[in-house]
């Protein structure tokens, strides 16, 4: 089966005297998805953290291999060695775990025991909330540090990621006027820095805004430029992925149902690993739009993945 294919591909790369990092990588990818129990993550960590983490981030792209990954991230964490860095992107890619698998309190206490050293780690509140976990307590909280701090409107805040967090926030509690005055500091932000990621947040917000306009909303979506720079695998708001689903939703609510199941889709994009807690939305949406169009065969799919990442909770009906 795939197992045999990818064994025989592992070997023919191996005669190519490839670079010895990369082999090890695969190796491990290989060895977990043959056995999860047998995989070494913990062995190699103290040698090779970097080939374990881009090891799990691979395995996590979809959730496809959640379990694996999850072992390799954990491996990173429990290991005090390594690197800031790494530790950073093992953090990442186990919290989007535990969103997508519905562990809502694991990942509180993730995201708990990592902020009490890096701050911002609490915007992963409100993304979460957004992506449909349970955290609008602790997003609130967030919330209410940022007025005190910045002032009721965050006008001494001037850096473009977090305002796009808080505006995000604002735009789940439907204050429609905040997110207007949001969107408007941010863009003049964009426009000051002259930062190609700025502009890109800005567009995203900008679209948010327009709601309840629909029309507006979509068209901007749908012309939001894409970011090329390194900053996306890692980053929270590089891939825009509040966005990103919004687009797939509200096609979906205007029956444009290949479209809709298209947007939704970008949720499997290899590189973001902050795709990772809206995959599950993401796939009910696809299969709410798959039953729209009588593709049985599709809807399958997506509800075996929903019930591979343990989401049950999710197949009552639409998003």
């Amino acid at each position: 089966g795939a197992l045999v294919e990818a064994g025989s591909f592992i070997d023919r790369f191996r005669l190519a005297n490839p670079d010895p990092s990369l082999l090890t990588q695969l190796m491990l990818m290989y060895e977990c998805v043959a056995d999860p129990l047998a995989a070494s993550w913990r062995a190699k960590v103290r040698t090779n953290a970097v080939g374990v983490l881009l090891a799990g981030k691979a395995l996590s792209v979809a959730a496809l291999q959640h379990e694996c990954a999850e072992g390799a991230f954990r491996a990173i964490l429990d290991e005090p060695g390594t690197s800031r860095r790494d530790r950073w992107g093992a953090f990442l890619g186990l919290q989007g775990i535990l969103v997508a698998t519905g562990r809502n309190h694991e990942a509180l206490e993730l995201i708990d025991s990592v902020a009490v050293r890096i701050g911002s780690a609490r915007s992963l509140f409100v993304m979460n909330t957004i992506a449909g976990a349970k955290m609008e307590d602790q997003a609130g909280e967030l919330d209410s540090f940022a007025k005190e701090y910045f002032g009721h409107r965050y006008e001494k805040l001037t850096r473009a990621e977090p305002l796009w967090v808080l505006a995000g926030w604002n735009q789940h509690l439907d204050n429609t006027t905040v997110v207007k005055q949001l969107a408007g500091a941010l863009s003049t932000l964009a426009l000051e820095s002259n930062s190609r990621r700025d502009h890109i947040l800005a567009a995203g917000l900008a679209a948010q805004a327009a709601l309840p306009d629909t029309s507006t909303a979509i068209a901007r979506l749908r012309a939001i430029p894409s970011d090329n720079s390194t900053d996306l695998a890692w980053k929270f708001g590089s891939a825009l992925p509040p966005e990103r689903l919004l687009l797939a939703r509200l096609l979906l609510a205007g029956g444009q149902w290949r479209e809709s199941l298209l947007a939704a889709s970008v949720s499997d994009h290899p590189q973001p690993v902050m795709f990772l807690p809206y995959l599950p939305q993401s796939l009910v949406i696809r299969l709410t739009a798959a039953e729209a169009l009588g593709d049985t065969k599709a809807a399958d799919v997506f509800r075996g993945r929903l019930e591979r990442l343990y989401r049950d909770d999710l197949l009552a009906g639409p998003p």
